[in-house]
């Protein structure tokens, strides 16, 4: 056997998963550019001896163990040292038999060992794949620049023969971080009884400290008893769904927003749902109803988009009774340009042309903003504007047909004339918060807080366990700057004011018969929607 040079006593290899594997390393005196790595072996022992020791056998020897012994073939026994931890040394610089493996390259070690570090790190990171590739080359060069190139490819090389498997290693890492619950009805299992907790419920051990806060066979609502009371003191609420980041087996993610102060906004409820159907919001907002004891909370306005099933099942339920709800504006705004597109109306016209068809827009979507009592003079007076201007020849009769039809055979039966009344549609009740961007934005950030876009990446357990991460932190956040801890975004109330000031100046003018109605309502159609945004 070839002699050593050094053993050294502490190193730390991180395993193929996740946490810290201890081994050790000796080198071979003639050749400093091998070695031989050393990991645990069987349980602690020495008690009877005063002593506390532990044994460690060469990692390749038993690797080639294992795999003859797999196969039936007869097998060397493993070489092994005795490592007495209290005094930190080996009893015995010599192995109780011979290596039969080849020794390995110092480099194969370290890049081994830097490898495992970064995969390990995934567990406080939840980085990507690719972001965890990314910080292994950063770290070989940040632990290895002082040596030379061809030493630095070969650590490389040893860290991640091929970037794919590499890949695959971070995969694995982030799968065996979660538990592993595909359906609802594993949510029973004893040993998931835990995950069930919000993460301080489970560091307390308190049972009534729930993450998962009811279910059903196709449903989950997750939340905690915190969300629970900032649900009832809310100002408002927002509610949407998104598709992209879900658990296999459900159709959306569909989450509730509480506002708790002017900028403070939180995700209360957190449901994965099979369906989105009346039947389905039914099921899911009596659930809600029937933890708050069916008490109606103090929330004035709610915010959709245009979910007819769950605006319909919001009506009929306990707690939101006293709720009103709401379309949201931008949401309007964008399928209303949508449909100037389809039209064509967005092209490239003469300059007066474009200025008349832009300003058309606008005046229509300032009718969403205007009293109801004065939504069908609004759209005669529209009428009346659009067809003078042919008479005027600002426009020519083709982009008056097609403006008369985006009018009277999009806007008016798609928004005006919703099954869901125009109370729905009309937020001319409203001081501030006219859309539902509360909600889209937070969707629209989901790549932050979730590794897995698409849902048949996603288990339960993976979504479960990076969800209650981020309640985690969401809760924490909305406690630090509702006690003024940390500071709250400041609101932005300019668009308010205009919409406010033209509001009340039409109603004055119209009150006071100064000049033509016409004239007044059409102008402050314009100002209303170009306040809102409809630009």
């Amino acid at each position: 056997m070839a002699s050593r040079r050094s053993i050294r006593g502490g190193g730390n290899l991180h395993s193929q998963r996740t946490g810290n594997k201890s081994i050790k390393i000796t080198l071979i005196e003639d050749e400093p550019e091998l070695g031989f790595t050393w990991s645990k072996y069987g349980n602690e022992y020495g008690k009877t001896q005063g002593k506390q020791l532990q044994k460690y056998c060469c990692t390749k020897c038993r690797s080639i163990y294992d795999k003859k012994k797999k196969t039936a073939e007869d097998a060397q026994p493993i070489p092994c040292l005795i490592f007495n931890i209290e005094e930190n040394k080996f009893e015995s610089e010599n192995p109780n038999h011979e290596h039969y493996c080849i020794p390995q390259n110092l480099n194969q070690i370290r890049g081994k060992e830097v490898a495992r570090n970064e995969l390990a790190k995934i567990k406080d990171t939840r980085d990507k794949p690719a972001a965890v590739h990314v910080k292994l080359a950063e770290s070989i060069t940040r632990r290895f620049g002082n040596r030379t190139e061809e030493v630095k490819l070969d650590i490389a090389r040893a860290a991640a023969p091929s970037k794919t498997a590499y890949s695959k290693a971070a995969t694995r890492v982030a799968n065996s971080l979660h538990p592993n619950i595909k359906k609802i009805t594993q949510l029973d299992d004893e040993k998931h009884s835990e995950f069930k907790l919000t993460l301080g419920g489970e560091v307390r051990q308190n049972p009534e400290e729930k993450y998962v806060l009811w279910n059903d066979d196709e449903n989950i609502i997750f939340g905690s008893p915190y969300y629970i009371t900032l649900f009832m003191m809310a100002h408002e609420i927002f509610l949407d769904g998104t598709f992209k980041y879900r658990a296999v087996g459900f159709d959306q993610c569909y989450r509730i927003f509480a506002l708790v102060n002017e900028t403070v906004v939180v995700p209360v409820f957190t449901i994965l749902m099979k369906g989105k159907s009346t039947e389905s919001y039914t099921k899911i907002f009596n659930a809600i109803s029937n933890l708050v004891n069916n008490v109606p909370i103090a929330a004035l306005y709610a915010h959709f988009d245009c979910e007819i099933g769950a605006v319909n099942a919001f009506r009929l339920t306990p707690c939101f009774l006293n709720v009103t709800p709401k379309m949201c504006t931008f949401h309007v705004r964008n399928n209303m340009h949508k449909k100037y597109q389809k039209l064509g109306l967005t092209g490239a016209f003469p300059e007066d042309v474009e200025k008349f068809i832009n300003k058309f827009s606008t005046r229509v979507g300032g009718i969403q903003h205007v009293p109801i009592g004065l939504i069908d003079e609004s759209l005669d007076v529209l009428r009346i504007h659009l067809q003078q201007a042919v008479d005027d020849r600002v426009i020519e009769v083709h982009i008056h047909a097609l403006l008369s039809t985006f009018l009277e055979e999009y806007f008016i039966p798609t928004w005006i004339e919703i099954s869901l009344g125009r109370d729905f549609f009309s937020v001319a009740d409203l001081v501030t918060n006219r859309t539902n961007n509360y909600a889209e934005i937070f969707h629209s950030h989901q790549s932050k807080y979730y590794s897995k876009k698409r849902s048949e990446q996603c288990s339960l357990g993976c979504f479960m366990y990076e969800d209650r991460l981020l309640q985690n932190y969401m809760e924490l956040d909305a406690k630090l700057k509702l006690s003024g801890r940390r500071a709250a975004p400041e609101k932005n109330d300019a668009g308010d004011v205009k919409i406010a000031t033209h509001r009340r100046k039409l109603l004055e003018n119209l009150q006071l018969l100064r000049g033509s109605r016409h004239d007044e309502i059409l102008k402050r159609l314009y100002h209303l929607g170009k306040a809102a945004g409809n630009n």
